[in-house]
């Protein structure tokens, strides 16, 4: 990415350098997507990098992405500044790439999977007017109900979840 790339993009006067200085640039890097195995034999994963800018009104935008991490004449970086059809369909991959990660990993694992150890093991070992356990009770009261109808009807390889998502079941063990 160069600044002729993002010319009319970035903020006027602005440069890449001076955007990187002010801390008003971030990269988003989807690498971990490779080697992902999908729903179908021939499924190709997005695996995006995008720039993000702050802008004047302090809202972060998508000002570059590359929808596949090696560069070459056949992976263009896109902008904004590209066909409007195709820079929104750009963001849509990227929102597919984001939405496996999001419903993988931060959803169901961190959500559900992981924080269910954390309320079975406080409630084993807190006492049941311990303020942790009083909260915890609060918000995981339907938890473990859900996570075990889960396992047993979604999170399985012909369940729900494996044919919704295109990561299918082998690929959401991997993520």
């Amino acid at each position: 990415v160069t600044d002729e790339l993002l010319q009319g993009v970035l903020p006027a006067e602005q440069t890449i350098e001076s955007m990187q200085a002010a801390n008003r640039l971030y990269m988003v890097n989807y690498n971990f997507l490779e080697g992902i195995i999908g729903t179908a034999p021939d499924h190709v994963w997005v695996v995006p990098i995008i720039l993000l800018m702050v802008d004047d009104e302090q809202d972060t935008v998508p000002i570059a992405v590359q929808l596949q991490q090696q560069p070459s004449d056949k992976n263009p970086v896109f902008t904004p500044r590209d066909d409007p059809g195709c820079w929104q369909l750009v963001k849509w991959y990227c929102q597919s790439a984001d939405g496996a990660l999001h419903q993988s990993v931060s959803h169901l694992l961190c959500t559900h999977l992981i924080m269910e150890t954390v309320f079975v093991a406080a409630r084993r070992n807190l006492a049941e007017r311990h303020p942790v356990h009083e909260l915890l009770d609060a918000h995981f009261w339907f938890t473990v109900l859900i996570d075990t109808s889960a396992r047993k009807t979604h999170m399985v390889p012909t369940g729900q979840l494996p044919i919704l998502y295109p990561q299918g079941y082998e690929g959401m063990k991997q993520l």
